[in-house]
């Protein structure tokens, strides 16, 4: 299961999916990907971009302070 939320909302609203095909994104929009439903104190989460409709990771990380 992944929760995928919009860039912008820093994981404050995000959408359960099963496979990461399984979301359908706006082409060229940034997204926060994580596994895990509970966000750490200290925890650094992977931004994925939608190219040619599907989610590709990126190498950047979003560190989120809690």
């Amino acid at each position: 299961m992944y929760y995928i939320s919009n860039y912008e909302n820093d994981c404050s609203l995000s959408v359960l999916k099963k496979r990461l095909g399984d979301f359908k994104g706006r082409e060229g929009q940034r997204y926060h990907v994580r596994k895990r439903k509970d966000i750490e104190m200290f925890d650094f989460i992977p931004v994925y971009k939608v190219v040619n409709n599907k989610l590709k990771r990126t190498n950047e990380m979003t560190g989120l302070w809690l």
